[in-house]
């Protein structure tokens, strides 16, 4: 753009008006009065008593126009329509841009180029090109609506800086790609109540993007196409509660790696349609609800300060939604309940760990695991094997009351007692001076050989339960 051909004999009634409006930084309203005339949806209509070149903006911008002291210079614009697109790229101005509820069809190309506040508030923008961008400011894009020419990006802002804040709300839509990889927001970045649709791609890519405050995707946000927050930190809250995030057959929510100081809120209805993965991020506070679980889940790796309580038999029904078996989000789980006091609650998370892990194993190999579920529930369920220890005293007792065992041998024999025999065959521990000196025969054998085998193999399961839990302090 060559902006020293612009000059004020060759503007417009309507360029003049923003021409001389500039200094003072005055408004200068094309409005009708009328909604529906006003409505940028309609601008391509618009006259061209309502017109002003793109290159007229920028030229006030880069100081086309002298400023007296004690003015703040700013191109203010309400329900105009700019013809040709708004390229300023590399450009350093100081000046304030506000286009509010104007019609900019041919798009705005700011790339590394430096500016203040930059306001968008309510117009129909073609795509916007803000990478290597800084704004020294807030950033408003709020009611705008964007669109990607030829099926690529409506915004591109790669490595993108704004010292303060950047509101993308109350009806803000998009067709196309919103690219922030690498991005910056000094402040909060609120998408609330935004429709994005990336036309059969990303909806928003905020791979290692860095908002210091808030991220809002509340007041029914919605994304058609996978969101991207690879890698991406957030230093306040991540709230989606009532967010449709909508895959398109992908992932809905990439997140691996991502870091929520704050609170990562799943709640209100919050829908997920494809893949939520969050494997190795890091959140201060998982808030969620029964109702608003995804129905695939990637959460290896995910590790969390403090979670939305529920009891541990309705907390599986999530870890069960992950897709394989990892042995991590059980043992982060079990590790919440255990700083809570509730170890009851742990053990059966760390029971259900077992049995998944189990299932994971080829079919021959599973009986290991079959034989210590059943006996002691892999040692998280001691009252079991307490059970069967005394189920099995009670019927060696009962048997070898009925069926005496023999005398081993002619010499001297302590009294027989059924009793001290069942505990002296079931126990593996030293004689009680009982098995040894007596032999049974027929039925008895077969129940002394059962109870053997059967203390042997819950005294195995408790010196592995014990085992487990000495290696996970």
């Amino acid at each position: 753009m060559m902006l020293g051909m612009v000059a004020a004999e060759d503007l417009s009634d309507a360029e003049r008006r923003v021409w001389d409006a500039f200094p003072t930084g005055q408004l200068v309203d094309f409005g009708t009065g009328n909604a529906e005339d006003d409505d940028p949806a309609g601008g391509e209509g618009w006259g061209p008593d309502r017109q002003v070149r793109a290159e007229v903006l920028a030229a006030l911008l880069c100081g086309a126009v002298e400023v007296e002291p004690g003015h703040v210079g700013e191109v203010y614009l309400h329900r105009a329509r700019i013809t040709g697109a708004l390229r300023l790229p590399g450009a350093t101005f100081k000046y304030r841009l506000r286009l509010n509820e104007c019609y900019v069809p041919d798009g705005i190309d700011l790339a590394d180029a430096t500016t203040r506040t930059l306001d968008l508030s309510g117009c129909r923008v073609g795509a916007i090109r803000i990478e290597r961008t800084e704004i020294d400011g807030v950033f408003r894009l709020n009611r705008v609506r964007l669109e990607g020419t030829g099926g690529g990006p409506a915004l591109t802002g790669q490595d993108l800086t704004v010292t303060g804040d950047m509101f993308c709300t109350r009806g803000f839509q998009v067709a196309g790609k919103v690219d922030l990889t690498s991005a910056s927001i000094g402040g909060d970045l609120d998408l609330d109540g935004a429709h994005l649709d990336g036309k059969g791609g990303g909806a928003l890519d905020g791979q290692d993007l860095n908002v210091t405050g808030n991220m809002f995707c509340t007041g029914g946000f919605q994304a058609a196409g996978e969101v991207n927050l690879t890698t991406a930190s957030i230093g306040g809250d991540l709230d989606l509660d009532g967010a449709h995030l909508d895959g398109k057959g992908r992932g809905a929510l990439r997140g691996r790696g991502l870091t929520v100081t704050g609170s990562l809120y799943c709640r209100g209805g919050f829908q997920a349609v494809g893949m939520v993965y969050l494997s190795g991020a890091k959140v201060g506070k998982l808030e969620d609800d029964k109702e608003s679980w995804p129905q695939a889940l990637h959460i290896d790796g995910l590790t969390y300060g403090d979670l939305a309580y529920l009891p541990a038999r309705e907390r599986l029904g999530w870890l069960n939604r992950s897709v394989g078996y990892w042995p991590q989000p059980y043992e982060q789980l079990a590790g919440y309940y255990r700083r809570l006091g509730h170890d009851e609650q742990a053990r059966r998370v760390l029971l259900v760990k077992q049995r998944q892990r189990r299932r994971q194993r080829p079919w021959w190999a599973r009986w290991w695991g079959w034989l210590q579920d059943a006996l002691a529930g892999y040692g998280y369920a001691p009252g079991r094997a307490l059970l069967l220890l005394a189920g099995a005293f009670v019927a060696g007792w009962l048997v070898f009351r009925a069926h005496q065992p023999v005398p081993v041998g002619p010499g001297p024999h302590p009294t027989f007692n059924a009793a001290l025999y069942t505990l002296d065959v079931l126990i593996p521990a030293p004689a009680l001076g009982q098995a040894s000196d007596f032999d049974p025969q027929g039925v008895g054998l077969v129940v002394a050989a059962g109870l053997h085998i059967l203390g042997w193999l819950l005294a195995i399961t408790v010196i592995a339960a014990i085992t487990r839990a000495f290696s996970r302090t």
